[in-house]
């Protein structure tokens, strides 16, 4: 089974990043890695609740979709939730692909820290069909997105 795990120093307290995994307007903000755009086509913040969302690639031509040529979707539920501690979700590609099947654990901590909070997301029953590599760069591509999402909008 594959997994990642990278954490960041997000300069912000525990409450108000637990607060952008929950609300979809900062979730389409900072979730797309890199180049990508997102669009949230359901979130309901609480156990059990559902989760999907879709990710645009730059060039939606590009070939490099796992949902279609451009795109990745993903759904799935959210498995748990510790108010400004934890969250985790459990979440499937939308794929034709074997490689890309079965369903994958998000599980993301904070903890308070010296200058704001430590976020660590750890990837777990990644899909063979997905790098590792590739997996652990685009969280964090989307860590440093949250930070800077954040930085816009609080200050202690």
């Amino acid at each position: 089974m594959q997994s990642t795990r990278v954490s960041r120093l997000i300069a912000a307290p525990p409450d108000i990043v637990y607060q952008a995994f929950l609300d979809p307007e900062a979730l389409v903000a900072w979730l797309p890695p890199g180049d990508m755009t997102g669009r949230v086509e359901r979130l309901e913040p609480h156990v059990g609740g559902a989760f999907a969302m879709t990710l645009r690639l730059p060039d939606p031509d590009s070939g490099q979709g796992k949902t279609t040529a451009g795109s990745d979707r993903f759904a799935g539920r959210i498995d748990a939730l510790e108010p400004n501690r934890k969250v985790v979700w459990a979440i499937a590609f939308d794929s034709a692909d074997p490689g890309l099947a079965g369903e994958m654990r998000v599980v993301t901590t904070l903890e308070p820290a010296e200058g704001g909070t430590v976020v660590t997301m750890t990837s777990e029953n990644i899909p063979p069909g997905v790098s590792p590599a590739d997996n652990a760069e685009g969280t964090r591509l989307s860590l440093l997105q949250l930070a800077q999402y954040l930085a816009e909008r609080w200050q202690d």
